[in-house]
């Protein structure tokens, strides 16, 4: 039992909704599987369902493993090449074919998008200019600047070397550097959502990454992609790492989970107060041009 039990908890609920509804529609007794059960761990769910999700296992998903793709009842899931990856936290994706159509999902922190190339460095780009245009209209008074690593002499070489880089965006103001950003993303997610859900918001990213920006600073631009009234909203990082719990994953990024009784007091997506976040270090930069003769 124990691989299915495994098999069971890494599905997400769609997947697992599915399967219920097709052993409830092959079952003389349709009772065993009552709604709700897609919710629940392997551990919770009753012998006797665990009897039917163990006959499914061996029948339907044990002669598919090894194989690149897994088909269940009513849905398809395929794992991507390698070059495709979370924009989130890195992980692999697969390409889910479902009743939905086709869409693209990490396996890790189950983000989720309809749009192949969302997948792609190439996509995550995309969507850090468009936050930055977004960002540009708010603040028009600021240059809202993408970051990239390169090494010293790329000026006179023109040759720019791919690392790691730890925002990604700059914010200027006046020609000073007064911000850092980084962009997490979110899909399919409104802003009464993201501030009501009960289940966690999260904020991911590669641990080296996470502790220099916070230790800098830095904030987190939360960037709704499907809300047109309030798509974008802030938090202080350090304040994130100092209150909020947290947890690595087995690709060595660390997730810091923003719970919906803290959310208010943490994310903002008030103008003033992202005007506010945006200038705190202001001063300090300010001042440590002012030369007294």
């Amino acid at each position: 039992m124990e691989k299915v039990a495994e098999f069971w908890n890494q599905l997400d609920e769609e997947a697992r909704r599915e399967i219920l509804n097709q052993l409830s529609n092959t079952k003389s007794h349709p009772e065993t599987f009552p709604e709700g059960l897609y919710a629940l761990l392997f551990e919770q769910l009753s012998e006797e369902c665990q009897n039917e999700l163990h006959r499914y296992y061996v029948e339907i998903i044990a002669p598919q493993e090894g194989s690149q793709q897994t088909r269940f009842d009513g849905r398809i899931e395929e794992e991507l090449p390698s070059e495709y990856s979370c924009p989130r936290c890195g992980a692999p994706g697969k390409t889910i074919q479902d009743k939905r159509g086709i869409h693209w999902k990490c396996g890790n922190c189950g983000w989720d998008t309809e749009r192949f190339y969302d997948m792609s460095k190439e996509g995550r780009e995309f969507h850090i200019n468009r936050c930055a245009q977004l960002l540009k209209d708010m603040f028009p008074e600021m240059n809202f600047v993408r970051n990239f690593s390169y090494s010293p002499d790329a000026i006179l070489t023109g040759i720019f070397e791919e690392g790691i880089t730890n925002y990604d965006l700059g914010v200027y103001y006046f020609g000073k550097k007064i911000q850092r950003l980084r962009v997490e993303r979110n899909q399919h997610i409104t802003y009464e959502q993201f501030m009501g859900t009960e289940h966690d918001i999260y904020v991911i990213g590669r641990k080296t990454i996470v502790e220099k920006l916070a230790d800098k600073d830095g904030l987190v631009v939360h960037y709704l992609l499907d809300e047109p009234k309030k798509p974008i909203g802030m938090s202080r990082l350090k304040i994130i790492r100092a209150t909020c719990p947290q947890k690595p994953d087995r690709f060595e990024n660390i997730q810091y989970a923003i719970p919906k009784d803290k959310r208010a007091l943490i994310v903002t997506f008030d103008k003033k107060e992202m005007e506010r976040l945006l200038f705190q270090d202001y001063y300090k930069i300010h001042k440590g041009n002012i030369v007294i003769k």
